[in-house]
């Protein structure tokens, strides 16, 4: 091939540079080989998977670590339809991910060649952005509207098909040339009037509460002033998950992890960048002041009054609007020292916290809520690792930690979908680069299994605490609190809700090249997650836990949606 010529993989691999991308998540297919021939020669790494879906969940957990785009390529028909629960999970997560597809040949376009289907509606009507491209020399062209379209104001992901016939065809190497910026990343302020009109009703606040929303940490511009403005009004603030950590070590100032215990009792809340549906109520009463005045700041207006009305709304980005109001606020008051509402709420955590009880449990099988306060301890002596959790009950159960790091914290989408954890852990791993921690429950870890061997092959420094109690933990413990009469009529009680009695999962990591231990003890948990990470291998650490009809045992999540759900059952 002439060398002022460049075929289509190398067009996509030099466009994807340009944007920054450094690293790849994909599943092989012919239709896209000449993709990771372009790749390699920009030095581009290319992880490989054993599912489509699970790459995209890789690119998912990378670009929550990073707070940066991600990338997965998948192969055309069915790698195009497995990747559809993946960028699903980024949809419903506001992620900038962009997934590339291989496609049937245009030449061979409605002939039934193989492969042939054409997705770009249904990817259209799932994200932000859908498109197909028909010639070579566009490609880089069309990659740089993707990244334009997916991270222009609010985060989405997008999706880019490539024909087998315009990837394998060749152009003059002009079109991939860089020709300056490709999109606009630059902080918005906001509208200084309604700037001035959100300081004056914080600097008359007595009970404010700051909640940042997880997708905050994507807008890095001036994301001190987040923390800088919660402080100088001495506010509770409820980071969630991926914002954790965005201002500095959360564990340096015990207010970063008591805001949602305040919000019941608060005049007045600051939401930055908050999603506010299921996750947070919905922001409904009790738990959440109805008669408190809210300040909403996003960079998406139609998530301003979104389940929840407000007294200023401002579009911009976080960090940059809270640099505006803290600048307003500092010269309309002096600096809280009113202490009285910190005080109110830290006793509030003390009385409604998991009992001290359950977290010290010696019992046989091990109480869920003992197994996490050890895989808490366990962190709490390791501050420099990540952790990924998803699943039912173990999530919830592990929220509520201090961390260092935006993006230290990996939390499940609020799509809902479990078994996302392996391949999310292992994109987070490569955007962090920390030692990582997953917690799971035994149904999830099922779901791609598989993808052990992923990080086994790419020597991932992961240990995946696996809480087994041998069923569909949240949907029983759900039914139980629902339907327990409905379900005493029956013979099976546990009708769809089995899985495999303390199957050895650790067995099946040892037999893929890992390390596995079995626990039944409590005191057995901390010396089994040192030696796992002594192995220097992906470990499972596969914890028996008591079934969650154990008086005792049930966590927040599943007790919540009993409260949320239970009405609505009329039967």
């Amino acid at each position: 091939m002439k060398t002022d010529m460049l075929h289509g993989g190398q067009i996509l691999a030099k466009a994807l540079k340009q944007e920054g991308v450094e690293k790849v998540f994909t599943l092989a297919g012919d239709h896209t080989m000449a993709m990771y021939y372009g790749l390699v020669e920009e030095g581009i790494e290319v992880v490989d998977f054993r599912h489509e879906s699970a790459a995209v969940l890789a690119a998912n957990g990378y670009s929550r670590a990073t707070g940066k785009p991600g990338v997965a390529i998948v192969t055309a028909g069915p790698g195009a339809a497995n990747a559809f629960g993946g960028f699903m999970d980024c949809v419903q997560g506001d992620l900038p991910v962009l997934v590339i597809s291989g496609g049937a040949p245009v030449a061979g376009n409605l002939t039934g060649c193989m492969q042939e289907y054409d997705f770009i509606p249904t990817y259209r009507g799932l994200g932000k952005w859908a498109e197909r491209v028909y010639k070579t020399d566009r490609i880089a062209d069309y990659v740089h509207i993707a990244f334009r379209h997916m991270t222009a104001g609010a985060m989405e992901p997008a999706f880019l098909e490539i024909p087998y016939d315009v990837l394998y065809d060749i152009a003059p190497a002009a079109c991939a040339e860089s020709r300056g910026r490709t999109r606009l990343n630059d902080p918005i302020p906001g509208n200084p009037e309604t700037v001035k009109e959100a300081a004056k009703i914080i600097a008359e606040a007595k009970r404010p509460v700051l909640v940042v929303g997880r997708e905050a940490r994507f807008y890095p511009s001036n994301a001190e002033y987040i923390g800088k403005l919660a402080e100088y009004k001495l506010m509770p603030v409820y980071n969630m998950w991926e914002s954790q950590g965005m201002y500095g070590d959360e564990a340096a100032d015990p207010r970063n992890l008591i805001g949602p215990m305040a919000t019941g009792g608060a005049d007045l809340f600051v939401l930055v960048n908050v999603n506010p549906d299921y996750m947070y109520t919905s922001m409904l009463p009790p738990a959440w002041n109805a008669e408190a005045k809210t300040i909403n700041i996003h960079v998406n207006p139609k998530l301003i009054g979104f389940n929840h009305p407000f007294d200023v709304g401002i579009v911009g980005t976080p960090g940059d609007v809270c640099k505006q109001i803290y600048e307003e606020v500092t010269g309309l008051c002096e600096h809280s020292t009113d202490d009285s509402f910190l005080k109110e709420v830290f006793a509030l955590a003390q009385q409604y916290g998991i009992p001290k009880e359950a977290l010290e449990d010696p019992s046989v099988p091990i109480n869920p809520k003992r197994a996490c306060n050890d895989l808490k301890m366990w962190l709490y002596g390791h501050r420099d690792w990540g952790m990924v959790t998803e699943g039912g009950d173990a999530p919830a159960t592990m929220s509520g930690m201090a961390f260092t790091a935006p993006g230290q914290f990996v939390f499940e989408s609020r799509f809902g979908g479990i078994g996302t954890g392996i391949p999310m852990a292992i994109g987070a791993y490569y955007g962090h680069g920390r030692k990582t921690l997953l917690v799971t429950g035994d149904g999830s870890f099922g779901f791609y299994m598989g993808e052990l061997t992923t990080a086994i092959n790419k020597n991932v420094p992961l240990v995946i605490a696996v809480l087994n109690d041998s069923c569909w933990g949240m949907i029983k413990g759900m039914e139980y609190g629902i339907h327990g009469d409905v379900l005493g009529r029956f013979d099976d009680k546990d009708i769809a809700l089995a899985l495999p009695e303390n199957c050895r999962y650790d067995k099946i990591c040892e037999a893929l090249g890992g390390y596995g231990e079995l626990v039944t003890d409590p005191a057995e948990i901390l010396p089994a997650l040192a030696r796992a990470d002594a192995s220097g291998k992906v470990a499972v650490i596969n914890i028996i836990t008591a079934d969650i009809t154990t008086p005792g045992t049930m966590g927040p999540a599943t007790a919540g949606y009993c409260v949320e759900f239970g009405p609505m059952v009329k039967f």
